[in-house]
């Protein structure tokens, strides 16, 4: 003889009272959990003071006695939610029922699974880092997709600690939030483009329709740049479009100078090629930091030299920093 589902509830009283029904079409399925640690199961809601709710279940028919198709509609699963299933003799057979959870696993959000961090923290870096606190709110810009606040967080002492680039839904500032904390990013900044006008069903509603975006999601950190060898630069390797401007492949761009720094003091601009460190040439970021690291155990001043654009002309031009 066939078993049938039932929902089962457990009332308290003087003693645990049970009734049971069957599982009509669209009802809802209520989980319950009491102060002793037991699970409860209804189909209806309860307002003893002694549950608490922790999860519902939509239930649809397929046609027949059995139970068809079960949608978690809450928020919560509880991996010791159990059943109850009739037997042919009149009795009951207590069993886990892992339908009622779609994964014991916590979902991996978008904004988590394609997250790439952007730099290698060093073990000196990490106390220069102003990871965010547990009581400080998480604060989120969206942006046109033209835009970028990169370079105004760079000139305020922030560093871009990794990004998110992906498709999705719309997104969740929940989920922006959520992997923020995670890798102790203070700000964020997201775009989002569609680049369709096609609208797209979600789940098996066709009338519930929404768009894909394409996201790009920052995470972005507060760096104390007060160190006595620190610069205040954000420094690349020549940009390949500028190399025919600047006459060179070598060299160290600046692409960004910390404001009240030591090299926004000296007036290092934004767009300016260094060259060498107290006559010693330059080539690549190893070098640069090579180069300024010994000189700074024989001198406390470096003197850079610097091609700059002015006026459409190339200038060559020294700056001395001390330290």
């Amino acid at each position: 003889m066939k078993k049938k589902i039932l929902t089962f509830s457990l009332l308290m009283a003087s003693g645990f009272s049970t009734y049971a029904d069957l599982v009509e079409a669209d009802s809802y399925t209520y989980l319950y959990e009491n102060k002793d640690g037991s699970t409860v199961i209804t189909n209806k809601k309860s307002s003893n003071p002694n549950l608490t709710l922790i999860k519902v279940i939509k239930s649809r028919s397929s046609g027949d006695d059995d139970l068809g198709v079960q949608k978690d509609i809450s928020k919560r699963s509880d991996k010791n939610v159990r059943t109850i299933i009739a037997t042919s003799d009149d009795g009951f057979i207590d069993v886990p029922v892992k339908s009622y959870s779609s994964s014991n696993k916590i979902a991996v959000t978008n904004v988590a699974k394609y997250y790439k961090p952007t730099i290698k923290i060093s073990a000196e870096d990490i106390k220069n880092i102003e990871y965010i606190k547990p009581n400080q709110d998480v604060t989120i810009t969206e942006l046109k997709w033209h835009e970028d606040a990169s370079q105004s967080l760079f000139e305020n002492a922030y560093i871009m600690l990794g990004v998110s680039e992906f498709s999705d839904w719309e997104l969740s500032k929940k989920d922006i939030i959520q992997q923020a904390r995670k890798v102790g990013a203070s700000v964020v900044i997201f775009k989002k483009n569609s680049s369709s006008t096609v609208s797209y069903t979600r789940q098996d509603d066709p009338n519930n329709l929404d768009f894909i975006y394409d996201y790009e999601v920052k995470f972005f950190v507060k760096f104390k740049f007060n160190n006595a060898e620190r610069i205040g630069t954000i420094i690349d390797i020549l940009p390949i479009d500028y190399r025919s401007l600047y006459q060179r492949n070598t060299g160290i761009y600046v692409k960004g100078v910390i404001n009240d720094s030591k090299a926004y003091n000296a007036n290092i601009l934004y767009g300016d090629l260094i060259i060498s460190i107290n006559g010693i040439a330059v080539f690549g970021i190893e070098d640069f930091n090579k180069v300024k690291n010994a000189e700074l155990e024989k001198t406390k001043t470096l003197n850079f030299k610097i091609l700059r654009i002015v006026k459409d002309d190339l200038k060559e031009i020294e700056i001395p920093i001390s330290f």
